[in-house]
């Protein structure tokens, strides 16, 4: 990997180390405010039983209303701490997942092994196995496809770059976004171009997502990102690799 990919990588795993440490945090004030949140309430049902059995008038009142207000903003409290908590969950478990992808994607210089690490990727982390992985062919002016999984790869071999959004993303350098239609094994859910130097080296395209995903979230999009520049990358090292053994 290069250094800036290392500092990259180095950036990931300091913000989800960092995202767990705040996450802890939060869990023990969590903590602290269900406990107060059971004392006060304990507290409460005991100077209402004790108002109830002696009607001691107003000062008696107005401790018994103080006390359900401080009770009502700690159950408040609670309630945003556990919604910030969710919160940072979902954004370590989301980085934590790009720097994973990263990781193995960098991790190798065989071919077979970064083409199954993308294969793995998108199944588990995009939600697809439905899946064709081109490569450009400059010479040729083509895509040529050179992993795939669940589509029938014959219609696919080669690509030209005018045929559809396929193409498009190979032209253009712009992820397509698709819509989703299980009733038709050609619809495109998307096509990512994977780059190197700023240009074009070959495309993602991800046909259907499994049922129980209906559609691509944000997450999906900065994974997206991700696969546009670390499997160019990747991609064009194994090349490079593999032309050093043959010479």
């Amino acid at each position: 990997m290069s250094q800036s990919d290392d500092r990259g990588l180095a950036y990931i795993r300091d913000v989800y180390e960092d995202s767990q440490r705040f996450a802890t945090a939060l869990l023990r004030e969590n903590e602290r405010l269900r406990k107060q949140n059971t004392e006060l309430q304990h507290e409460l049902s005991v100077r209402t039983a004790v108002l109830n059995a002696r009607s001691q008038g107003a000062p008696a009142q107005q401790e018994t209303d103080s006390l359900k207000q401080r009770l009502q903003f700690v159950e408040q409290e609670n309630h945003r701490l556990q919604h910030e908590q969710l919160a940072l969950q979902q954004q370590s478990a989301s980085l934590l997942n790009l720097y994973v992808a990263a990781y193995r994607l960098n991790g190798t210089l065989d071919r077979k092994e970064v083409l199954l690490a993308l294969e793995e990727i998108i199944a588990n982390m995009i939600g697809s196995e439905q899946l064709g992985i081109f490569e450009l062919d400059r010479e040729a002016g083509e895509l040529e496809l050179i992993a795939s999984v669940g589509i029938d790869p014959e219609p696919y071999r080669r690509l030209a770059l005018d045929s559809g959004a396929i193409g498009h993303a190979a032209r253009t350098g712009e992820i397509y976004l698709g819509g989703h239609a299980a009733q038709d094994s050609q619809q495109l859910t998307a096509c990512i171009p994977m780059s190197v130097s700023g240009r074009v080296a070959g495309v993602i395209a991800i046909f259907k997502l499994l049922g129980q995903k209906a559609r691509l979230e944000p997450d999906d999009i900065e994974l997206f990102n991700l696969l546009r520049t670390h499997a160019g990358m990747a991609l064009y090292c194994t090349r490079l690799a593999e032309t050093a053994r043959s010479a």
